[in-house]
């Protein structure tokens, strides 16, 4: 059997290493896009041998099992009894990609029946393989890969103008700028975003582009698309004309948001009202998400709306209501309990709105933080970081040397 390619991380580990990732593949351009996911994946050794599934059939029993096998059934009318019997022979911790020329439901069905854990029609491309390889890969690596990706938080507001942009906003600012850690903030409102005019950055037409054509996402492609803020700090938008229809690819929100999180320690996603797919998509990769919500009966509707949302999309995120107190009339105002009791979640924070500090950082381009430190509304923004990030532990350890007099 020749070597197709070997991928550089398996050279490195040596030949007594058993490669993590076996491919039996029979045409070089699923080949070439395979190395390029296993080497952007730094997957701990990915060898690739030219033929399909009969070769892989033939030489299984006579090499080390991998943690993910890849083989290609083409067309053959015996592919789920040969993979059937593949299946028998590998480990049972062992995760099986099936590729093939067939565009069938029911061989789709059947294959998982046989002991696939996901089943690819060609051409394939390389989001395709990367999304596959992501979901079928064993548990253990599946953990070591959540555990080293970045925090993503989701802000979604109950209502139009409860500042959720304004915190989506000062929240990343303050990751970046007070917790030194790498930040990407995210306008998901492609056509009306105001993210980047709150840094008087450029919105670009990236994002648009990675949610359209997801093939294009890679690290040189985030690099590129990014609009910098500062050493921590980068802005992903977009400022699309209203006459333009977008197509957005279904395939996209998951791995634009995966290649974001490798990236970056902190990944801030301003994300309009709605409850479409993308929403939904976007929350499922959320693992903390930020409700901020009106004390009035139409904020507590669309709170309560949103709860049902973020428990449907995310029941493993930790979820942050937060109140804003425009100081309404007392005949409008639905104070915390009942708020608290109707929605069925308990009020993280309340954000005391302060309009002139908010107007200061729009004139400067700045977030409030930056302008207004000393506000109240600042003083609830780093009241909900600490919820959101955890507290400080450096911070509050000069709190308490400047109070002992150390």
């Amino acid at each position: 059997m020749k070597h197709a390619s070997v991928t550089q991380a398996a050279r490195q580990a040596g030949t007594s290493a058993a490669p993590k990732l076996i491919a039996f593949l029979t045409d070089s351009q699923t080949a070439d896009t395979l190395q390029q996911v296993a080497l952007e994946r730094r997957i701990d050794g990915a060898v690739i041998y030219e033929g399909g599934i009969s070769a892989a059939l033939e030489e299984i029993t006579s090499m080390s099992l991998p943690d993910l096998l890849i083989v290609d059934v083409g067309d053959s009318p015996t592919a789920v009894t040969d993979v059937s019997a593949l299946a028998t022979a590998c480990r049972k911790s062992s995760k099986l990609i099936v590729i093939g020329e067939v565009n069938d439901v029911h061989l789709f069905r059947d294959l998982l029946g046989a002991g696939a854990s996901d089943y690819l029609v060609k051409p394939v491309n390389r989001y395709q393989l990367l999304a596959a390889v992501l979901e079928s890969g064993p548990q253990q690596v599946q953990q070591k890969t959540a555990e080293r990706l970045g925090q993503l938080v989701v802000c979604i507001g109950a209502r139009g103008g409860v500042g959720t942009t304004t915190t989506a906003v000062g929240l990343a600012w303050m990751i970046a700028q007070e917790r030194a850690q790498k930040v990407a903030l995210v306008d998901l409102d492609l056509q009306f975003g105001t993210v980047a005019l709150s840094f008087n950055v450029g919105a670009g037409r990236g994002l648009r582009e990675a949610l359209e054509q997801p093939a294009r996402i890679d690290s040189l492609f985030i690099e590129r698309a990014t609009e910098k803020v500062s050493d921590n700090l980068f802005v992903l938008g977009s400022e699309e004309p209203l006459e333009d229809d977008l197509a957005i690819d279904l395939a996209a929100p998951s791995l634009l948001l995966h290649e974001l999180r490798e990236r970056f320690d902190w990944v801030v996603v301003d994300m309009p009202r709605g409850a479409n797919m993308l929403h939904r998509q976007v929350l499922a990769e959320a693992t903390r998400v930020v409700v901020l919500a009106e004390m009035t009966l139409p904020g507590i509707r669309d709170a309560i709306r949103l709860n049902a949302l973020v428990h449907d999309c995310a029941p493993g995120a930790d979820a942050f209501f937060v109140t804003l107190d425009r100081g309404n009339a007392k005949g409008q105002r639905i104070g915390p309990k009942d708020f608290e009791k109707s929605v069925g979640r308990p009020i993280s924070v309340s954000l005391p709105w302060d309009a002139t500090a908010v107007q200061q950082a729009a004139a400067q381009a700045r977030p409030v933080p930056a302008v207004s430190n000393t506000s109240k509304l600042s003083h609830g923004y780093h009241e909900l970081l600490d919820k959101v990030a955890g507290e400080n532990a450096a911070a509050k350890g000069k709190f308490w040397k400047k109070l002992l007099g150390k």
